[in-house]
């Protein structure tokens, strides 16, 4: 069995944009824009009318359409438009949107083909029409908010601490981001030691995923190297907090086949690779390496390679001219680590860790920073995730944004456009110390052609969903499954759900496989009520024809709850000869609804009730304490206890105990012999009762001395001359 080591060097730890044209550097517009007479770009064949208030109904309820201006609705008939919507068609208009007129603005979707100055002119020329003008296109000039980002000099380099390398010798994520931030649709497979599943940089973007080292579908990590290297690739980013990951959208799917010491083997990591494969990763990103060619592990990467997922890994951190495998492998893309200073990181490069160097030679892709990173640890983060490992899960979220601009771009084309897109940073082209050199997200991107459009893409996705009923569950989260087609693609498909009848939130539904998508609706307190919509929008802009609302109840048990709390009463005796006390008395009451009272107390041989303090022990447990009482008393108590529903449900429970005096024993008979020389045999016969017998002795002065406690029935004691003893046994309960 061979073995492989992640690739990690570290000191201590502490706590749809546009594609761009490759020749011009100048924006490609996307397939759905359009740009004419020298005006910014639009949406094409699209116009924003506003209708005048005097056209439309006084006491009209809800948004303007075009079927309540008949004239209106033929003119658009004779210019074949294609359809139309108003403007805000998806959320409940206010007053101070009425106010602002927004409630009358209309999405109107012209013929295909149409010149847009020519209908400006006639739908303005409409006595309906207050004014019609372009969908202006808008872009995102993106620069994260995350916390650490500033820190990351491989995303955007300024020479910034930690790193304090060359200015711009980074991967031009921010400009990258530009064009696009990745899809939701894009799963990247971490196969390494596992992720921290509760990191709250990385819980909402993880996916089912597989521990082949426990063989378990629990793939949490107990090293933090998993966890580093999906931070890198896809954190949760642009949220305020923590560390930006290359490829903002990505889900991350972990996949364990190295142990807490960061080991494993070879046929572990073809069942991850295959696991991966099978489950859905588009991308998978192994920062390990170590062994010799294996054929089955080549064979588990073609396989992965020709299913349409590319395959990353370190090239080893020895600093040696080999490539490790399986970084080496044929259709496994190889990533070296650079310093921030643009070199191959060596043991003499700017850095100043003279104790590593990156692996360099036949088979080496590119380079990617591999020193002094930030990223995502177990419970926190660091800023010193060093080597190849570092390095690799970069070329993975660039993978991955380049699968989210086009979901059909093949692992041979991704290969290529990264190959393309490096900055040579020594011999032009490819050379065994970089490669094709260091790899630029942003150039990748500008490469990449858009993908083919439909030729005519007016319709939209259709939806089909069962919509949920409800419910008593309180705890687990409600799951939303959807069905969603296109005639060409789907941009996104989104959950918006709101608790009752306050904000809105969105989120993305992840592809199940098929056509099916799935989001979860966060578990609510019963009595709420939660209203959602599935929300379907396809890459010509066009969404799902009718957003419908849904609604269900999250039903509240005890709102018709007639049923008593359980009370179970557990004395530790029947009835004690204790006559100080107190008496423990160890109560279980319980009730979905809560314990709104406890009354408890006792009596004494029939007297007055005297109320005792029912306490609290935490949970369902409680306790009662009784005061003692003397020899001969015979104590009731009793116990109610109310539920919090509203019928205020009362539960009763009483009993009895007694103190009794303690038990008399026979006095023992003691027979004394000289049945063994030099000593007196003391025996005496069993008392009924009796668990031990205290042996006294006294001399003339009559004082009786104990002189030993024992179970059994006999003593011998020593002769002493003349010596005139007198004892004395007394049994004891």
């Amino acid at each position: 069995m061979r073995s492989l080591t992640l690739f990690l060097l570290s000191g201590l730890l502490a706590s749809g944009a546009s594609a761009l044209a490759p020749d011009s550097g100048l924006p490609q517009l996307p397939e759905w824009a359009i740009a004419d007479s020298g005006l910014p770009p639009c949406v094409k064949d699209r116009l924003v009318v506003r209708v005048r208030d005097s056209f439309l109904p006084a006491l009209r309820s809800g948004q303007a359409q075009l079927q309540d201006l008949p004239e209106l609705a033929r003119f658009a008939s004779e210019r074949a438009v294609r359809s139309s919507r108003a403007l805000l068609w998806n959320q409940s208009v206010d007053g101070p949107a009425r106010e602002g007129g927004l409630d009358r603005d209309l999405i109107v979707e012209l013929a295909a083909g149409s010149d847009l100055a020519t209908e400006i002119a006639a739908w303005s020329a409409r006595p309906e029409v207050e004014w019609a003008e372009r969908d202006w296109m808008v872009s995102a000039c993106l620069t994260p908010n995350d916390t650490y980002f500033t820190q990351q000099w491989a995303l955007r380099n300024t020479g910034q601490s930690p790193g304090n390398g060359t200015v711009d010798c980074d991967i031009d994520a921010d400009q990258a981001w530009d064009l696009s931030t990745g899809s939701s649709t894009v799963t990247i497979a971490i196969v390494d030691t596992g992720i921290d599943l509760n990191h709250p940089d990385l819980q909402s973007k993880i996916v089912a995923g597989y521990d082949f080292v426990n063989n378990d579908a629990t793939a949490d990590d107990d090293n933090m190297h998993g966890t580093a290297c999906g931070s890198l690739a896809a954190a949760l980013s642009n949220n305020g907090t923590g560390v930006t990951g290359v490829d903002w959208l990505a889900r991350l799917m972990p996949v364990k086949v190295l142990n807490a010491s960061g080991n494993g083997s070879t046929t572990d990591v073809v069942a991850g690779v295959n696991w991966a494969r099978s489950n859905g990763a588009d991308v998978i990103s192994m920062s390990l390496g170590g062994g010799a060619y294996s054929s089955t592990f080549n064979s588990a990467i073609n396989t992965a390679f020709n299913a349409g997922v590319f395959v990353v890994a370190a090239a080893g951190n020895e600093n040696v001219s080999t490539v490790s495998y399986p970084a080496k492998y044929a259709n496994c893309f190889a990533v070296g680590a650079l310093s921030p200073c643009n070199e191959r990181k060596s043991p003499s490069s700017c850095d100043g860790e003279t104790w590593w160097g990156s692996n360099y030679g036949t088979g080496l892709d590119v380079m990617a920073p591999g020193v002094k990173l930030r990223s995502a640890t177990i419970n926190g983060y660091i800023n010193n995730m060093n080597g190849t490992s570092g390095a690799t899960p970069q070329v993975a979220g660039i993978a991955g944004l380049l699968r989210g601009a086009d979901p059909n771009v093949t692992p041979a084309e991704i290969r290529d456009l990264l190959r393309a897109s490096a900055v040579d940073m020594g011999t032009a082209g490819w050379d065994s110390q970089t490669g094709y050199g260091r790899v630029n997200a942003y150039e990748a991107l500008l490469l990449m052609s858009p993908p083919e459009p439909c030729e005519i893409d007016a319709l939209p996705p259709s939806l089909s969903h069962v919509p949920l009923s409800d419910t008593w569950e309180t705890v687990q989260d409600y799951p939303v499954l959807a069905t969603v087609t296109d005639e060409c693609s789907l941009f996104s498909v989104t959950l918006r759900h709101q608790l009752d009848q306050g904000n809105w939130f969105e989120i993305p539904m992840q592809p199940l496989g098929g056509d099916v998508y799935s989001a979860s609706i966060p578990a609510a307190p019963g009595g709420s009520q939660i209203t959602y919509q599935v929300v379907a929008l396809d890459n010509s802009s066009n969404f799902n024809d009718t957003v419908v609302e849904h609604s269900f109840m999250v039903l509240d048990a005890c709102a018709s709850d007639l049923t008593a709390p359980g009370l179970l009463v557990t004395l530790p005796f029947l009835d004690t000869e204790d006559s100080v006390g107190p008496y423990q008395m160890l109560l279980e009451i319980t009730d979905p609804c809560g314990i709104s009272e406890v009354v408890a107390g006792y009596s004494v041989n029939g007297g007055a009730n005297v109320p005792v303090l029912a306490t609290p022990m935490g949970g369902d447990s409680w306790q009662m304490l009784i005061p003692g009482q003397g020899a001969g008393s015979q104590i009731s108590w009793y116990l109610y206890a109310r539920d919090a529903s509203p019928s205020l449900n009362l539960a009763a429970d009483n009993g009895l105990f007694n103190v009794i005096p303690p038990a008399v024993l026979a006095a023992p008979v003691i027979q004394i012999d000289r049945a063994v020389p030099g000593f007196l045999h003391l025996s005496w016969a069993a008392v009924e009762g009796a668990g031990s017998y205290a042996v006294y002795s006294a001399g003339l002065d009559g004082v009786f001395t104990l002189h030993t406690t024992t179970t059994a029935t006999s003593l011998d004691w020593p002769e002493v001359g003349d010596e005139l003893r007198i004892f004395q046994v007394r049994a004891t309960d």
